[in-house]
């Protein structure tokens, strides 16, 4: 795989939850509510499985720019589910986990903008079992640290099933997400950016049409950041934009032996 990059790295800072593993789904949901007067990033999350047992788990976290706000006991903001009522993946990634009863890191490298004064809702999802979670009395519960708030409990802990095979309403509530989410400020990009790494490193060989997910880290975080893959069915001779291929991660299926690269900029 052929790769561009260059750039410096902002230290990630931590929101946690100190919400206990007492019960567990599919999915769990809360929001990022950005108080400061600059946009942030969300790179980075951990959570627990439910039973804690060591294996290997997949896990996505959607974001939405709407806030997570249904009240009455009841969830009034249509279906959770990838494109449905404003929900987008930010990120997914299979695991393999020891046996545990603490917070373990399991989506890293995401590039989840949160713009100033603004709060998102996100829901995490483990597509493999449980996820941990804490049935929760009333209120609402703030974690926060430098202007960034982690909001669970009333109108926004919601647990339910596997959206990203059936997207449905959640049911469980009030719940409360145990873990933790990590991001940075998101200052304005200059100069040439950092590509980072993608794994896995080629040159690779697949089946026809055979799925092939690419993760890149290490790339530059910071506002006015554009991501785009590109392929090469010459040897990288020329280079043609893939269509919708502009975050971070990209599943490639190829059909033609192909060369692979993701071109970061700093508009």
């Amino acid at each position: 795989m052929a790769l561009t990059i260059f750039s410096e790295r902002i230290l990630a800072q931590p929101n946690c939850t100190n919400h206990t593993n007492s019960n567990g789904a599919s999915s769990i949901t809360f929001n990022i509510e950005n108080t400061s007067p600059n946009p942030i990033i969300i790179t980075d999350i951990s959570t627990q499985a439910y039973t804690g047992t060591a294996g290997t788990y997949t896990y996505t976290l959607l974001y939405n720019p709407a806030a997570v706000n249904s009240s009455g006991n009841t969830w009034t903001q249509g279906n959770i589910g990838i494109g449905l009522n404003g929900w987008v993946s930010g990120g997914s990634a299979t695991v393999t986990l020891p046996a545990h009863s603490t917070n373990q890191q399991v989506i890293t490298g995401m590039s989840i903008m949160v713009p100033p004064l603004s709060t998102y809702g996100f829901c995490l999802i483990q597509s493999t079992g449980s996820i941990a979670y804490q049935t929760l009395g009333g209120g609402v519960n703030t974690f926060g640290s430098n202007g960034v708030n982690l909001l669970t409990g009333d109108n926004i802990g919601w647990g339910g099933g596997n959206y990203i095979t059936s997207p449905a309403n959640p049911i469980n509530y009030p719940r409360g997400f145990v873990g933790c989410v990590n991001w940075m400020p998101a200052v304005p990009c200059a100069g040439k950016p950092t590509a980072g790494t993608t794994t896995p490193a080629g040159p690779l060989n697949t089946c026809i049409g055979g799925a092939t997910p690419l993760t890149t880290t290490g790339y530059t975080l910071a506002q006015n950041i554009t991501f785009q893959w590109e392929e090469s069915t010459n040897g990288g001779v020329s280079w043609s934009p893939i269509f919708g291929a502009t975050t971070p991660n990209y599943t490639a299926s190829p059909s033609v032996s192909t060369v692979y690269r993701m071109v970061v900029t700093c508009t």
